[in-house]
């Protein structure tokens, strides 16, 4: 004889309708950033671009070891002098798109150094390449945000 209080289970289907990682997803690629988002974006950049060029000029043996970069002084002073004068393009300038692309540029840069003139194994430095790589995309990927609203 089957128990009384135990009830039977509704069988579960797919959710459908506004709910649902489908559905998440669909929202957050259909809202709209705040127009202050991608500005504030190139300020952080422009922050941290002026830090990493302070400190290439200010301890360039210490960066070249955090970096895997090569242990010439003269080569990440001039690196120190460009990080400086990008990040002060995208904290001073109206338009940012140029110091955007100047930016993915120069971490490409940043990423042939660490892979072909670097004195560590790549297994000790593929994650500071891929770092580079992925500042290089978002830096691409901001402008083409900045872009979109400049013509908005």
């Amino acid at each position: 004889m089957a128990n009384p209080a135990r009830r039977r289970a509704k069988p579960r289907t797919a959710p459908t309708g506004d709910s649902g990682p489908d559905f998440a997803f669909r929202t957050a690629m259909t809202m709209e950033m705040p127009r202050h988002m991608p500005v504030l974006a190139a300020d952080a950049l422009g922050v941290l671009s002026v830090a990493s060029g302070a400190l290439l000029l200010a301890a360039p043996s210490r960066m070249a070891r955090l970096y895997a970069l090569p242990e010439n002084t003269s080569l990440l002073r001039l690196m120190g002098l460009r990080d400086l004068a990008i990040g002060a393009s995208l904290l001073r300038s109206d338009d940012r798109r140029a110091a955007t692309v100047a930016r993915a540029l120069s971490d490409v840069v940043d990423f042939a150094l660490m892979a072909g003139l670097g004195t560590r194994p790549f297994r000790e430095t593929r994650g500071r390449m891929a770092g580079a790589l992925a500042s290089a995309l978002l830096s691409l990927l901001l402008n083409r945000v900045l872009a979109s609203r400049a013509h908005a």
